[in-house]
């Protein structure tokens, strides 16, 4: 690498040739001084670049592939633009035209980004997929999934059950909670899980064992919360322990409230 400004002159930093003409430009919002080297381009453009960084070999050219790059996607943008594959419309082109952002025209409401290369005629939003195919909504959602794997994996939990066993195992127990019998589901929102609102969740049965096909069922989040290290069975004895405690305070408290409004109505 050149070290001095003799040296510089006539470095090739990939299509940069330094000249032998140089600058000191003032550092914005510092009083020090930057060395500045005039560079021609293959392409013939003339442009000023820092010489720490032509030494590292990190430009390229003066610009112009970013420039050429700019205009094909523009391009591509315009013969993009409202044009629609299946059920989704295309209304904007992201980066250099690998993404889109789509619109359902089902729902006409969901907006998402997918790959351009992934789009075709039965294209449409998750949420209006799982609409059309009732048995689609016993199939776990690809980003929920990737989410339990990632949380596992930092708790250092050993996983052995996959996507394709637990939509099975969701099926089974008709999309409701194995301890409370309520419906748990997965919400979606422009055309992705809403986490917060999604009440499904993996419980193991046995805390100590990992998430095995023997040791996993689908919970409410709340009753999964509650729940925590118990087993079934102590999580039942607790219940019932709540319940029998509170039983008589909330049936007064029931009872004050009927007659409350039997008063008022009279």
């Amino acid at each position: 690498m050149p070290q001095t400004k003799k040296e510089m002159v006539g470095f090739v930093c990939n299509k940069l040739t330094v000249l032998d003409e140089f600058r000191r430009v003032k550092v914005k919002g510092e009083n020090t001084l930057r060395l500045e080297w005039k560079c021609k381009c293959e392409c013939g453009n003339s442009v000023w670049k820092r010489g720490g960084i032509l030494r590292k070999l990190i430009y390229k050219d003066c610009g112009h592939s970013k420039e050429n790059k700019k205009e094909d996607t523009n391009q591509l943008a315009e013969r993009l633009i409202d044009a629609v594959y299946g059920n989704l419309k295309i209304i904007e082109v992201l980066g250099y035209g690998k993404r889109v952002k789509c619109i359902c025209l089902l729902c006409n409401k969901n907006t998402m980004v997918k790959k351009l290369d992934t789009l075709d005629q039965n294209s449409m939003c998750q949420e209006c997929r799982w609409n059309i195919n009732g048995n689609n909504k016993f199939i776990v959602p690809h980003s929920f999934m990737q989410m339990f794997l990632r949380n596992a994996k930092e708790r250092n939990l050993d996983v052995t059950v996959d996507r394709t066993f637990l939509s099975k195992l969701f099926a089974s127990q008709n999309g409701r909670c194995a301890l409370s019998g309520q419906e748990i589901v997965f919400r979606y929102g422009k055309g992705r899980v809403r986490y917060t609102e999604t009440t499904a969740s993996i419980d193991r049965i046995d805390s100590n064992k990992p998430y095995s096909e023997d040791n996993v069922q689908w919970v409410h989040k709340h009753i999964n919360v509650m729940k925590h290290r118990c087993s079934d069975e102590q999580f039942f004895n607790h219940c019932k322990q709540i319940y029998f405690h509170l039983k008589d305070r909330y049936e007064s408290e029931n009872i004050r409230q009927i007659n409350t409004k039997e008063q008022q109505a009279a």
